[in-house]
């Protein structure tokens, strides 16, 4: 603020700092490289770590799906009740209506609606859920590999089970998974609730329900089981419903992930601090005499730190944005699934707070050395001591010169050592927890036990007695020793 009795200089500082600016290209550089990296790695923490919680708590969690419990062999008055029920956020919907197997690919072809695709980590790609008797959702894969050249509104023949009842169907859109790669067998495809009507479903088909609870009556753990519990005795549900541990403990914040994601701020902020103090400092050292020259013409010590933090706020103008830019392409690439356009006003915020309060804590120190400095002592600190004195009879070398040189600024070089050393060890530090991930023991984290689940089809339960199927079951002691 400038008093009445004072002269305005903002317009002279102005120019002052895009002049220094101008000629010192490379602080100039250096100092939007830093400022831009330490806002980078802000913004992409922030949203790294609330994408991650958001893929775990509100779906897009293809591994261990985004529901809190299953039930099977639903009848239609058990699920009617189920939807009605308030406690109930998302209720999917789902039964294998049957297998269609063509030239070594099998297609898995459901009944399902789209809270199912939602908590299980699926989505529509493109066109829509089909709705008519004769509409599919099926994998663009799919018709690629049969060679099939349709689009969405045409029609396509399937082959039923054992290459026979081979039936017409639209393509109302394209379902999008997660599976990927060439040597794929199963292919996944969606028919409409009418079409499960019509083949009189809930009387010859086993219908499953999955389902997540509000958010109010999933705060712990415990809670959530016995709202299940309670949920499924109302329903008139007398099987045990199958909780997803899994997803319990992904869905409840985890304190590891909060703690790593304020320790990753706190490292980003030493760091930022410690780059841009030496990018400040070394400036200062090196333009000591200018700084001085200014001092003789009238400059006060408040507008000579006025300079120096108009040289900060200026370079954060033109970092602080290059940074978030960057930081969300890195978070939406990273973990397409949890990035939400609402996560930005919270984020960027705090980014640029922290952004700014990096740069005004790193120019501090640097700002005070500036304005301190007197003509004389400008004078004197360039010119420096006669070293010719002291080298007089001996022989100069690159070396000698190479010490002389870390001895006479013990401060400016352990600081440029150190920023060198602490850029090293993030590297490393770094490199080596991405390279310490393991993809399979992750995806296979949400498997208790064990990868795959293998039980007797529900059909035969029906249409034969329990002692009989239990007499013919292939689950004996030499399978079970075989498959472990």
């Amino acid at each position: 603020m400038t008093l009445p009795f004072e002269n305005d200089t903002t317009e002279i500082i102005r120019k002052i700092v895009f002049a220094q600016l101008k000629h010192d290209k490379l602080k100039k550089y250096l100092s939007i490289f830093a400022i831009s990296l330490a806002t980078f790695l802000m913004t992409a923490v922030l949203l790294l770590v609330s994408g991650i919680i958001e893929v775990n708590t509100n779906g897009g969690n293809s591994i261990t799906g985004s529901y809190h419990a299953l039930v099977s062999g639903l009848t239609k008055q058990q699920y009617e009740k189920l939807s009605a029920d308030e406690r109930i956020e998302k209720l999917g919907f789902n039964v294998l209506v049957k297998s269609a197997s063509s030239d070594g690919l099998q297609l898995n072809i459901s009944c399902s609606n789209e809270d199912s695709l939602v908590l299980n980590g699926l989505s529509v790609s493109e066109g829509n859920m089909p709705q008519k008797k004769n509409e599919i959702l099926v994998e663009k894969d799919y018709l690629s590999k049969q060679g099939i050249d349709a689009k969405i509104g045409d029609k396509i023949v399937l082959p039923g089970e054992n290459n026979q009842e081979r039936q017409e169907f639209v393509i109302s859109g394209y379902i999008k998974t997660s599976a990927k790669g060439t040597d794929r067998s199963l292919y996944a495809a969606i028919v409409s609730m009418e079409y499960f009507l019509d083949i009189d479903g809930w009387n010859t088909l086993s219908p499953m329900a999955m389902f997540r609870l509000k958010s109010q009556y999933a705060s712990e753990s415990e809670q959530i089981q016995n709202e299940i519990t309670e949920i499924c005795k109302e329903a008139g549900i007398l099987q045990s419903p199958s909780i997803n541990h899994a997803y319990l403990e992904l869905s409840q914040p985890s304190v590891l992930l909060v703690i790593a994601g304020i320790a990753g701020l706190a490292i980003v902020i030493m760091a930022g601090v410690l780059v841009i103090y030496c990018i400040f400092y070394i400036s200062i050292i090196n333009s000591i005499r200018e700084y001085g020259q200014l001092r003789t013409i009238g400059m006060t010590e408040k507008q000579i730190k006025r300079l120096v933090y108009k040289e900060g706020t200026s370079l954060s103008l033109i970092a602080i944005p290059i940074g978030l830019i960057m930081g969300t392409f890195l978070s939406y690439f990273l973990v397409p699934q949890g990035f939400q356009f609402k996560n930005l006003l919270w984020a960027y915020p705090i980014a640029i707070l922290f952004s700014y309060l990096t740069v005004r804590l790193s120019i501090r120190k640097p700002a005070v050395i500036a304005a301190s400095v007197s003509p004389i002592e400008a004078y004197r600190y360039e010119t420096g001591s006669n070293y010719g004195d002291k080298y007089k009879g001996k022989k100069i070398t690159p070396i000698s010169l190479a010490k002389e040189q870390i001895i006479r600024d013990k401060k400016k070089n352990v600081l440029t050592i150190t920023s060198l050393v602490l850029t090293g060890v993030l590297l490393f530090g770094t490199s080596s927890i991405l390279s310490s991930i393991n993809a399979r023991d992750m995806a296979l984290s949400g498997f208790s036990l064990g990868q795959f689940y293998i039980r007797i089809q529900d059909q035969e339960l029906r249409e034969n007695a329990l002692e009989t199927v239990e007499s013919n079951s292939p689950f004996t002691e030499e399978s079970y020793n075989a498959l472990g």
